[in-house]
């Protein structure tokens, strides 16, 4: 049995985002980066104690977690272990503030 994901709004969109800066280079990039989020979320849900624990000083989600899709290792999933799977809080990309963005949450 598959566990569950779930997608909060503002994660489709980083992914929508991700997908599009990374078409504008080459659609076959984007559609191996789509696949790869795919299998993570997968991965993350069948194990959702993976990846680092983190926490940001203001945000008040515990249990937050980190993983980096394979293959885009610059892009971090943030997630939280629910029952029988995984939220996806944010897909984003390391060289942004993350920080700033989970404390302005």
């Amino acid at each position: 049995m598959a566990g569950r994901i779930v997608l909060r709004p503002i994660a489709i969109r980083d992914l929508n985002e991700q997908m599009e800066y990374l078409a504008q280079r080459s659609p076959r990039v984007a559609h191996r980066f789509y696949e790869a989020a795919e299998k993570a979320f997968a991965f993350l849900a069948e194990l959702p104690h993976s990846g680092i624990q983190c926490e940001f000083q203001d945000y008040p989600v515990s249990e937050l977690r980190m993983f980096r899709i394979r293959q885009f290792e610059k892009i971090v999933v943030f997630f939280t272990p629910i029952e029988n799977g995984i939220e996806v809080l944010r897909v984003l990309h390391s060289a942004r503030d993350i920080q700033s963005i989970f404390e302005g949450q």
